[in-house]
This record gives structure tokens, C-alpha cells and sequence, in this order.
């Protein structure tokens, strides 16, 4: 839910998944328990979609993000 306080998707330090939560400090925090890969693949929910993907391009120090 993208309107949710904790709708934040992060890699978490050695791991190689993004994950719902965040850092407090150097502290993990779980929000909702889903996992992604790095394309957005859902691995495991309560999540039930994939993460949307963006296009990034950067031109010089600018940076475009478009969906």
C-alpha cells in the first residue's frame, strides 16, 4: 500500500533481495514481511504483486525517473 507510513522497499545489508522495512539506526525493521528480487519479482508476500517497475536515465548530474 503506497500510501501505507511503511510502504519502503530496501536491500537489507547482505542480502540479495529487497524487502518491505526499513533502517532505524543499523537497526532492520520489518514492515509487512514480502521479498522481492532486484527485478521486482515477488519471492514471498503477504504481497501479492510484483514490484512496479520505473525507467531511470541520467544525464549528467539529472536523473529522470518515468513508469
Amino acid at each position: 500500500n503506497p500510501a501505507d507510513s511503511c510502504a519502503q522497499v530496501n536491500m537489507q545489508h547482505g542480502n540479495i533481495y529487497l524487502a518491505c522495512g526499513h533502517y532505524n539506526g543499523n537497526t532492520w525493521e520489518d514492515c509487512c514481511g514480502s521479498q522481492y528480487m532486484l527485478d521486482g519479482t515477488l519471492v514471498k508476500g503477504p504481497s501479492q504483486y510484483p514490484l512496479k517497475a520505473y525507467r531511470v536515465t541520467q544525464n549528467g548530474s539529472i536523473m529522470s525517473i518515468t513508469n
